[in-house]
């Protein structure tokens, strides 16, 4: 009776807070990239500095597998990961809160006229990045990651001279590991969330797809054959493969994990030795056929153009 209250509750202070302060539409796709000007992608460069291109990591939504896709990578000697103890960059699904500043600002006609209406967007972006940079040696690559897809359309305005790792995970698995990490979340809600954020970044990827710093794996792929996906990274980024600690792949912890990292039926963070019969893909085969059903008809389209089913029979 409690946690269905506090799921109510819940519910009425999403709502509130929607109508005191509605944002901006997280899944727009039609972004005009020319609305930066020249002279701000050029001091966003300077800003940022001379550093390598961060590699950046963007996980559809939470539980999308990217805390073991960042430890993998991390396992080579020229990347660091997460400087500062920056875990996530929640960054890019924020900048509504920088594009009002934008509005507000530009509504000053006198002071904007060799400005465009994005210029701040890739000021703020760059200013972040050399923040984090400040905690990597220049000859490192800087790695970080997000869980999150909301406002993805816009990652080559905000970060113009970075690279990409998009990562999907089967939606039915990432409802799955949420509910189990956050029982009290209703599941049509994180059914929804998925299908939303999934369809955004396909065809954010459909886009971009001819951009060699954008790059886009399936989370069970890599969980599959790690040193293939570890291959590929470098020969796309320019890696030197030797200097990458193949042998320590099988002996990585496991680390927020919804079924192996629990106190008291919560998840945590810590690392946790990897259960022998540890398998993150394919827990949703448990599901009642009713959560099939919901599944099935609120992201049953999309997971099948993601190649994840042949049919909706399953």
């Amino acid at each position: 009776m409690f946690q269905k209250i506090k799921k109510i509750v819940r519910k009425i202070q999403k709502e509130t807070l929607t109508l005191l302060q509605p944002k901006k539409n997280p899944y727009t796709i039609n972004i005009d990239e020319n609305k930066v000007s020249d002279g701000a992608y050029k001091a966003a460069e300077n800003i940022r500095g001379k550093h390598q291109p961060s590699l950046m990591i963007y996980g559809v939504t939470t539980r999308s597998g990217t805390n073991y896709i960042a430890n993998l990578l991390a396992l080579h000697q020229d990347i660091v990961a997460s400087p500062n103890q920056v875990w996530e960059v929640p960054f890019l699904r924020h900048i509504n809160h920088i594009m009002d500043f934008e509005d507000a600002y530009f509504r000053f006609e006198n002071l904007s006229k060799n400005m465009k209406k994005h210029d701040f967007l890739a000021l703020f972006g760059a200013s972040f990045l050399s923040y984090l940079h400040s905690f990597v040696s220049p000859e490192k690559k800087m790695l970080v990651k997000e869980p999150n897809a909301n406002y993805l359309f816009y990652f080559p305005i905000v970060f113009p001279n970075e690279e990409l790792i998009l990562v999907l995970r089967d939606g039915r698995d990432v409802v799955y590991s949420t509910l189990k990490s956050w029982p009290e979340r209703d599941f049509k809600e994180v059914c929804q969330r998925w299908n939303d954020n999934a369809r955004l970044m396909l065809q954010f990827y459909s886009k971009h797809k001819g951009n060699s710093a954008y790059m886009f794996v399936k989370y069970e792929d890599v969980v599959a054959d790690p040193e293939k996906f570890i291959t590929r990274v470098c020969e796309i980024y320019s890696l030197d493969l030797s200097k990458f600690q193949l042998g320590k792949v099988e002996s990585m912890p496991v680390v927020g994990s919804s079924v192996a990292s629990q106190d008291d039926g919560k998840v945590n963070w810590k690392n946790v030795d990897r259960p022998s019969d540890f398998n993150p893909v394919g827990r949703w085969q448990s599901w009642s056929a009713k959560e099939k059903r919901i599944f099935k008809q609120i992201a049953g389209q999309t997971l099948f153009d993601a190649g994840y089913c042949e049919d909706l029979n399953w």
